[in-house]
């Protein structure tokens, strides 16, 4: 048991406020992609530019969003509804950036991008991320308290909360939900992170207790993602397999299932029963739109949809100054070059830390942000990018030819490498012009660049991970404000995630200290020591942050992000 005097309590709040969030591409979290296969059609009954802010539209030319005021919504975790009536907020239709294939949590991406805001809206989260605070609160819990060394938390579930089947939820319930993520045969992209928990001991039927296999501060983010999106036990006997396509009342969220056509539409209903109050939108859709960013947006501008996620900064840069408002997501070293340190018991030039500090000084990031993303990105070579909550200005790698020449030069030298560097890269038209502009800058500091154009970003990642085959790959990690470490741990030298070959015991103190960081000022000032390793033995190459841009029509309100690009509906008014 927890003493109750070493405990510390995560309480649920009146109000939970408006803010943004985060994601990447090919890259380092093993939480947020996932391989699914497709089900049929099936309807109910069938068997952080300044955080993750909430920004209006840049007017300015300026491609960095401002903070400001918040749409005017209230959580389901404490106050009124923004609602008087089930239904008052209309018909709302959401523009999916990849649709999901599944429905169920332990099959289905963990991040916003990939179904998670679909299942949040039918399961609901025990936990949320309060984007503007950088700190976890109660949703469907009551409470999260832990003792002195994090290693034990204690769960204590809301009074009155049922399923869509009338089912009440129970400790043991969330205990066997949690378990199909870590089951041996379970794919769960969550499984790494519930690992963690060593065990789950129910105390009554609201009460759950959790010991970890080591101290973990952050263990409320893993109940803000799929882990934490409670599913019923007894449908998911009942349904078996078929939960993917049907999870008619297996959810305590404010939303009923009601129909899902793989790659078309997944539509939901509001419930009149919801524990949190009153639900606003009349029905809650999310379709698909091909044709990538700039076909969201079309369809956002002609009425076809209310909400889009997009990730393309010249898209998202027009969006704002066409007057679109929406929630930022930074997702800090979303754009980069891994550099392969020996991965394998390979021997690349780039194992060689000089090799490593030329290419840095031989990259300007500003003109491949010019080139690539018409200047509309978010450069940096800080592992941290401006917007996010973390974000400090420290040092970080600079360009300087000259000095990129001279260690090339000194390296050959030594007669043990001729200049040769293979770069790789996947057919992704942005990452190809960041590829394409970096080898013509590496070429101009003495190095002879071999491009290579995998045939998918498959292929590419297989290079990186399957294989340590590559000297330079385009890559990026997904490092969220939700969980910064999560996002850089590839780094650390005893990581699973470190596909690189990378050792440097500065990095591995200040990678641990940031994993125990209790509070966002304990993880700045780890993040300060870990940008002081990173631009001295230069892991990768950092060319800037991604954005998650989650804009939404005039009249539009009430959206409330959480972790890693999920947003809440219950309280969604549209215009």
């Amino acid at each position: 048991m927890i003493r109750k005097d070493a405990r510390r309590r995560y309480a649920a709040p009146l109000l939970l406020a408006v803010v943004g969030l985060v994601a990447s591409c090919g890259g380092d979290d093993d939480d947020d992609s996932s391989t699914v296969t497709e089900a049929p059609a099936t309807t109910a009954g069938a068997s952080d530019t300044t955080s993750a802010a909430t920004t209006p539209a840049d007017t300015s030319g300026d491609s960095t969003a401002t903070t400001a005021a918040a749409p005017d919504t209230t959580a389901a975790a404490g106050g009124e509804s923004a609602c008087a009536s089930t239904g008052e907020g209309g018909d709302v239709t959401v523009a999916a950036y990849s649709f999901t294939q599944s429905l169920d949590p332990t099959v289905a991406g963990a991040n916003g991008l990939l179904g998670a805001s679909e299942m949040a809206a039918i399961y609901d989260t025990l936990m949320q991320f309060n984007t503007e605070t950088g700190e976890f609160e109660p949703r469907v819990a009551e409470s999260l308290e832990h003792n002195d060394d994090f290693t034990e938390w204690t769960l204590t579930l809301r009074d009155g909360v049922t399923f869509g089947n009338g089912d009440p939820l129970t400790a043991a319930d969330v205990k066997a939900s949690i378990e199909r993520h870590s089951a041996e045969e379970s794919k769960s992209t969550s499984k790494s992170l519930v690992a963690v928990i060593s065990a789950m001991e129910p105390v009554d039927d609201l009460t759950l207790t959790f010991t970890l296999s080591e101290s973990w501060p952050k263990f409320p983010y893993i109940l803000t993602l799929a882990p934490g999106m409670i599913t019923n036990p007894r449908i998911v006997t009942e349904r078996g397999a078929d939960l993917v396509s049907n999870p008619t009342g297996a959810g305590v969220g404010p939303f009923e299932f009601e129909r899902f056509a793989p790659n078309e539409e997944v539509v939901l209903t509001p419930r009149d029963d919801y524990w949190g109050g009153t639900v606003c939108p009349s029905n809650l859709r999310f379709i698909a739109v091909t044709g990538g960013g700039q076909a969201a947006y079309d369809a956002l501008s002609n009425g076809e949809v209310d909400v889009m996620i997009n990730r393309d900064s010249r898209v998202i840069a027009q969006a704002k100054d066409d007057g679109i408002q929406g929630i930022d997501y930074v997702v800090s070293s979303g754009w980069l070059f891994a550099l392969n340190s020996g991965a394998k018991g390979s021997t690349p030039p780039t194992a060689d830390v000089r090799i490593r500090r030329a290419i840095a000084a031989a990259i300007d990031v500003n003109t491949i942000n010019d080139r690539a993303e018409d200047g509309k990105g978010n450069p940096t070579t800080l592992a941290i990018a401006p917007g996010s909550i973390l974000y400090q200005d420290v040092p970080g790698p600079e360009y300087d030819l000259e000095k990129a020449k001279a260690l090339v030069e000194e390296v050959k030298a030594e007669g043990t490498w001729d200049g040769k560097i293979r770069f790789q890269c996947s057919p992704d038209p942005l990452q190809s012009e960041q590829a394409l502009t970096a080898s013509a800058m590496l070429t101009a500091a003495g190095f002879e660049v071999e491009m290579t154009t995998t045939a998918t970003i498959g292929d590419m990642v297989t290079k990186v991970v399957g294989e340590g085959d590559f000297d330079i790959s385009c890559w990026g990690f997904n490092t969220f404000d939700s969980n910064a470490w999560g996002g850089l741990k590839g780094v650390g030298s005893a990581e699973a995630s470190n596909y690189y070959g990378y050792n440097d015991p500065n990095m591995d103190a200040a990678l641990a200290e940031l994993k125990l960081a209790p509070d966002v000022d304990a993880e700045k000032a780890a993040l300060v020591k870990l940008q002081a390793a990173w631009t001295d033995t230069v892991p990768h190459i950092v060319l800037g942050a991604a954005d998650n841009f989650v804009g939404y029509a005039d009249g539009v309100e009430g959206l409330t992000p959480s972790a890693d690009t999920i947003i809440l509906y219950d309280q969604v008014r549209a215009g």
